[in-house]
């Protein structure tokens, strides 16, 4: 999973309005971001949405990204992940009871081929049965994902353009299947849907404002370069070079093909475009952190602190960055600054580790004992 302040604050303004128009608690409704070139979006356990790197680079609009989004908070709210375990449970139940009456048919007539066209049989009628489920609920939260746009007034056409794109990224399969085989209703189906349904829309005409535009631009441009090889990402941002996101994607490229000065300067200048904007200082810290000027990253951190203060991420990059500079004397900032970031993310196995590394120096060896169990035991939980 990627953790970074900036895509999970763009990610939530983007889904925190549809989440609440769900009925649903947006501090209890977690989006996670998977490292995975896929397209690709579901839920799990504890009202958690995961959204791949792939898919967010894949949208072009906020909308588009706001689509997805939707229909998965439709999942939540609809009770589908409860009610696909309980699908699962029957699907198993009569796969069973056929295998278990073609054992005894096949004992009675002496024919002990029944138990396996039983079963098989069996297995069949369990797996329609399932995606048939499957595919009532995606329809559901189709439809609910449209009503909860509108209820927030965005146009569903991104959505309707994002599942265009789905279509074209899978027609050959798409061509080659049975409707009833896919867990998902035939793409065509949902688009001829969502097309209906912006015909009735109030808000058919409706456009993301430039503010929105631009914040998902640098959240698509900072993931591509984070993700993707340096020479992709220049070749992808090589036009309009003034732009934000362009300077911000190949600021990143320069990075992580060595050529700080370039990087930097680009850095400098996407301060000068916004200068309130803590990512930015951010950035910076990180190119200066991992090319040894720990000094100079620490004040680009504090930096984005000042602008950012109730971010624990950028809390434990500033900590780390001054215990890489050895002065005694900064040892208790840095365990004030990682106790506070703890009470925010108190399952970020990085803090407790700057935790005990500071109680350590600070002759704690107690507490540095404390805090490095609670970091093994987290970082056990993320490698099992």
């Amino acid at each position: 999973m990627i953790r970074d302040t900036e895509t999970e604050q763009t990610i939530g303004f983007f889904a925190n309005d549809i989440i609440s128009a769900a009925g649903l608690i947006t501090t209890a409704t977690k989006i996670q971001i998977l490292l995975d070139p896929e397209i690709n979006a579901f839920v799990s356990a504890g009202q958690r949405i995961t959204i791949t790197t792939g898919l967010i680079q894949a949208t072009e609009t906020p909308g588009q990204l706001m689509g997805v989004i939707a229909h998965e908070v439709a999942h939540i709210a609809g009770g589908h992940l409860a009610r696909l375990k309980n699908a699962l449970n029957k699907a198993n139940r009569t796969a069973q009871v056929s295998k278990f009456l073609g054992v005894a048919l096949g004992a009675i007539s002496g024919q002990a081929n029944l138990a396996n066209a039983f079963g098989a049989g069996g297995s069949h009628v369990a797996k329609r049965t399932l995606l048939k489920f499957s595919r009532t609920q995606e329809q559901s939260a189709d439809l609910a994902a449209t009503r909860y746009l509108d209820m927030v007034k965005v146009s569903s056409r991104g959505m309707l353009q994002f599942l265009k794109k789905l279509e074209d990224h899978s027609l050959l399969v798409q061509e080659n299947t049975v409707p009833y085989q896919d867990t998902h209703p035939q793409t065509k189906d949902r688009i001829s849907f969502v097309e209906n349904h912006l015909q009735q829309s109030n808000y058919r005409g409706q456009t993301a404002s430039p503010s929105s535009m631009l914040l998902h631009a640098k959240l698509v441009a900072k993931i591509s370069a984070f993700t993707n090889p340096p020479s992709i990402t220049l070749a992808k941002y090589s036009s309009s070079l003034e732009l934000v996101p362009v300077k911000y994607a190949r600021a990143i490229a320069f990075f992580k093909k060595g050529e700080i000065i370039k990087s930097l300067n680009l850095v400098k200048s996407l301060i000068g475009d916004e200068p309130d904007n803590p990512f930015f200082y951010e950035l910076m810290g990180q190119i200066l952190f991992e090319n040894g000027r720990i000094s100079e990253a620490r004040n680009s951190y504090q930096r984005a602190l000042e602008l950012l203060p109730k971010a624990p991420l950028i809390m434990i990059k500033l900590a780390h960055s001054m215990l890489e500079l050895s002065d005694p004397h900064l040892l208790g900032t840095i365990k004030k600054l990682v106790t506070r970031a703890i009470q925010k993310d108190p399952k970020n196995h990085m803090a407790w580790h700057l935790l005990g590394t500071a109680y350590d120096r600070s002759g704690e060896p107690g507490l540095a004992a404390l805090a490095s169990a609670e970091y093994n035991l987290l970082l056990r939980r993320e490698t099992t």
